[in-house]
């Protein structure tokens, strides 16, 4: 996004995701974005992972632009001064993320698997 490290505050909390993986975030980074017509501050987390998502908003500012959140049609929905503004996520792509997501997580089972069994005999 054209940003560096330093700009980014550190986090002292883990992301704990669908696979049970546990991430530690790179940092957090307040950014202003134009949604349509309303103008906002949003604090993002940035994580090193793949992800079918460029961000992934709180609950707060979520609620803060009266918004509706759909992971089944990837989308945002808000209401803005000349309607409802929209923001749309890449459906192939969260397919993708989720199939590798999934693989990884199964490959990391394996191994704590055959740890446990070689630990056991």
């Amino acid at each position: 996004m054209g940003y560096k490290d330093e700009e980014m505050t550190h986090p002292t909390y883990n992301i704990h995701r669908f696979n049970k993986a546990i991430t530690k975030p790179k940092g957090e980074i307040v950014l202003r974005i134009l949604l349509g017509e309303i103008d906002t501050e949003v604090t993002l987390c940035v994580v090193d992972i793949d992800s079918p998502y460029n961000m992934l908003p709180g609950r707060p500012w979520v609620h803060a632009i009266k918004a509706v959140a759909s992971t089944l049609h990837q989308c945002i929905r808000f209401p803005i001064p000349s309607g409802i503004g929209e923001i749309k996520g890449d459906v192939a792509d969260a397919k993708h993320c989720n199939e590798m997501d999934v693989k990884s997580y199964e490959g990391r089972a394996k191994k704590r698997k055959d740890r446990w069994k070689r630990a056991k005999e």
